[in-house]
């Protein structure tokens, strides 16, 4: 494939050659007039008369049309196109930004097909003049097209603990909250995942999710057993009290991994290029057009909230969509300029490798979910103008702004025991509800079909990008068949 250099080298060259051809064609004209001899000596006078005939029609029909013109530029070129034939040549039409009114488009249409038979190089009529590219819209415009999925390069990037293959759609414009030209947020995911045998069943199918955000990576740690893979980044993990074959190997205690992934995150400055990331789990089932159209929905509650909603706006922030936590660009600068000192591990002998900052705190010393820890990072980050909204655990559609209007449901809820087939009938029935148009269609349907279920969770939950104990990867493929993008539901009432 040719490199886009010599693409548009060849369509500037095919330019230049029109216009050089036109240009020697005119004067080949006037040198086929000048050798016709005694035939034009002949007619010599009715040629004169019709040339005085049309420049004198070309002047009245200009005159006419004069206000028409933006610029005299353009009356010009036009007064040339008109008489160019008959004297071998053909002036340069009028500079950029010229005689570009709309009304000379149209009247330049109208007159080259009437001209061209008599003077064939008049010039097509140029095209109307395209729209400027509209730069990215603030997220607060719109949340129509905020959806998933769209070309993107690939860039490989590299550390001491591995290589992964990442893909992004880089724009370091500024680190405002907008859309990007193609009208969604760009989204970074990421998890931490040991590599169970629970977790690589899975993970086929959690790869095919995460190909729908802008970039995303796996992260485990570099004892980690199975086969060389290569869309893993393989980080520092300290050694635990439990042996890395045991089954119980940093159960509830993931963010012994996510401390490095985090390391690793900031010295690879991908904080710099994506307007939110998100940490969810293996067993999530997620879809990434919906997580756009939800932070879209959760910024637009803010700003219908109070003065201390709207001014969080614009500063650093973290969402918590159950156990599945989003930074937007601000907190991770926040994050990684402060990740030397608040990002220490414990060196105690039970919590080793747990964040140093969460010593006397909830689930100390066994255990560092990311539930528990994030919330508490926000809080300790405060003071560096973070906010955070949203509820740290799934299936609570009850939190609100500062005037009572509630955020959409984030993260459906199931049973930690689910079985596979309930898990696949949780998923139809969440396709159904979000098919549904209004709350009385809900209430009828629930009522006559599945009067055992609580009509109202499943219609807040309309549009969540989020399942949890989503543990079957024949789940994880109905869901992503089923549940296609749609604006979330506000909630309606209470769980």
């Amino acid at each position: 494939m040719p490199a886009a250099a010599d693409i548009v080298g060849a369509r500037s060259s095919d330019e230049a050659a029109v216009n050089g051809s036109a240009a020697g064609a005119g004067a080949a004209a006037a040198g086929g007039g000048g050798g016709a001899g005694g035939a034009a000596s002949r007619s010599s006078w009715c040629r004169s008369a019709l040339l005085v005939l049309l420049f004198g029609g070309a002047l009245c029909m200009m005159a006419v049309e004069r206000s028409k013109f933006s610029s005299l530029g353009h009356l010009s070129a036009s007064m040339a196109s008109f008489t160019g034939s008959a004297v071998g040549a053909f002036n340069a039409p009028a500079e950029e930004g010229e005689g570009e009114g709309e009304d000379a488009s149209k009247w330049a249409s109208a007159s080259a097909p009437l001209l061209s038979p008599l003077f064939p190089f008049v010039p097509k009529a140029p095209p109307p003049s395209a729209p400027p590219a509209s730069s990215p819209r603030p997220a607060e415009v719109s949340k129509v097209g905020a959806t998933g999925g769209s070309a993107r390069g690939s860039t490989e990037l590299k550390s001491k603990e591995g290589t992964e293959n990442w893909e992004s759609d880089v724009d370091d414009d500024d680190d405002k909250q907008r859309d990007t030209p193609s009208g969604k947020v760009k989204l970074f995911c990421f998890l931490w995942t040991p590599r169970r045998p629970s977790d690589e069943a899975m993970m086929n199918e959690v790869k095919v999710e995460f190909a729908e955000c802008d970039g995303h990576a796996f992260f485990t740690d570099i004892g980690t057993p199975g086969p060389p893979d290569p869309g893993m980044v393989k980080v520092a993990v300290p050694e635990q009290s439990a042996a890395r074959d045991t089954p119980n190997w940093l159960y509830h205690r993931n963010f012994v991994g996510l401390l490095p992934t985090w390391a690793y995150i900031c010295r690879s400055g991908l904080g710099e290029q994506f307007d939110w990331m998100i940490n969810t789990e293996i067993d999530h089932w997620m879809s990434a057009a919906r997580v756009r159209l939800n932070i879209l929905a959760y910024l637009d509650v803010l700003r219908n909230g109070t003065d201390s909603d709207r001014t969080a706006l614009e500063k650093p922030m973290m969402l918590a969509w159950g156990n599945a936590f989003l930074f937007n660009r601000r907190l991770v600068k926040v994050m990684c300029d402060l990740w030397p000192d608040v990002g220490k591990a414990s060196t105690h002998p039970v919590a080793r490798g747990c964040p140093a900052f969460m010593q006397g705190r909830t689930e100390w010393p066994e255990h560092c979910s990311q539930d528990m820890v994030y919330p508490v990072l926000a809080d300790i980050l405060r003071r560096h103008g973070v906010s955070s909204f949203g509820p740290s655990g799934c299936g609570q559609p009850d939190r609100s702004n500062g005037l009572g209007q509630k955020f959409p449901l984030t993260c459906w809820e199931l049973s930690y025991d689910i079985r596979e087939q309930m898990l696949l009938d949780y998923v139809r029935v969440i396709a159904q509800a979000d098919n549904m148009t209004n709350v009385h269609e809900a209430e009828k349907y629930f009522k006559t079909h599945h009067p055992e279920m609580p009509w109202k969770v499943w219609w807040n939950g309309r549009g969540v990008p989020i399942i949890h104990h989503a543990k079957f990867s024949s789940g994880h493929r109905l869901a992503h068949e089923l549940l296609h993008p749609i604006p979330p539901q506000t909630p309606l009432f209470p769980t």
